[in-house]
């Protein structure tokens, strides 16, 4: 199936930010200027929303929001929580917090603060095949099955993508956060 110039026009123009956001990130650490890791995380699950095709049924329509849930508490939580209505993909960003009895169809994304008392392989079995792009900085979540692991490397906030998980949810990873990626784990086909 070809793809149209608008789809490309549209990648472009949604992408664009979102690597302007992340190169900004880059540049903050290199030059020692004082961003929180709570910040940098907020940006960067803010921006992953940006890289990333659900399923068309995902949404009942086409302004539809886009719902980002948090899971779990701390200074990111409350960051992402000013998102709230914030443009993702030409929708609205609906931000909420979600505990353990997270209904997996009111999310599009799922963002798992590390160092609370949730179980992270509890969630990630409830999602396996839902289309929701999960994402968190708890350590081994990219190989526990989540699809986005924010990671410290290099004396920089960085991450990993696992694309089985993401092929397993239905989700289309732009090729730029691919090539943004620390590490891509996973076969697609």
């Amino acid at each position: 199936m070809p793809i149209k110039s608008s789809c490309i026009r549209r990648a472009l123009a949604c992408c664009a930010p979102a690597l302007i956001s992340l190169v900004f990130i880059g540049v903050t650490r290199a030059q020692g200027l004082s961003a929180s890791e709570a910040q940098v995380k907020a940006v960067l699950v803010y921006n992953f929303a940006k890289f990333v095709e659900w399923p068309q049924a995902k949404f009942s329509g086409p302004a539809s929001p886009v719902h980002l849930c948090v899971a779990g508490r701390g200074p990111a939580a409350h960051l992402l929580a000013e998102l709230d209505g914030k443009g993702v993909q030409g929708r609205e960003l609906r931000v909420q917090s979600v505990g353990a009895a997270l209904d997996p169809a009111a999310c599009h994304l799922l963002f798992i603060i590390a160092g609370n008392d949730i179980s992270i392989g509890d969630i990630l079995k409830k999602l396996k095949t839902a289309p929701v792009l999960t994402v968190s900085d708890s350590s081994g979540f990219a190989e526990a099955g989540g699809v986005i692991e924010i990671v410290q490397g290099e004396g920089r906030m960085q991450f990993d993508i696992n694309l089985g998980a993401a092929q397993q949810a239905n989700l289309r990873l732009s090729s730029h956060l691919l090539k943004l990626a620390r590490n891509r784990k996973g076969e697609l086909k």
